[in-house]
């Protein structure tokens, strides 16, 4: 049966936690638009909201945070004096049977 720990090619678990989080933060702004719209927005909503938004900001930015940090390990930049092919090398010279 696949699931999140051995499906490569889905989704994993960080994806479904993270589309979760963002449902949830757009059905929490849905209600909050709603009540601005209506008129009944009150101070405790907005502390709410704000709160509510930190949140979601941490998650998302840790989620997308991850991959760009990743990114920018492999820009030419930061291989200056290396050549490509060697550093990929160094990546991949364990082969399947390493005891780590």
């Amino acid at each position: 049966m696949k699931t999140f720990w051995n499906d490569n090619d889905g989704l994993s678990i960080t994806d479904v936690l993270a589309i979760l989080f963002a449902v949830g933060y757009f059905y929490v702004t849905w209600i909050f638009i709603g009540k601005l719209r209506a008129d009944t927005l009150k101070s405790v909503d907005v502390d709410f909201f704000a709160a509510y938004s930190y949140g979601m900001l941490v998650i998302l930015g840790g989620y997308f945070g991850r991959n760009v940090v990743a990114g920018i390990g492999k820009l030419p930049i930061f291989n200056r004096g290396k050549d490509p092919e060697s550093t990929r090398e160094e990546e991949d010279n364990r082969g399947s049977e390493s005891p780590i």
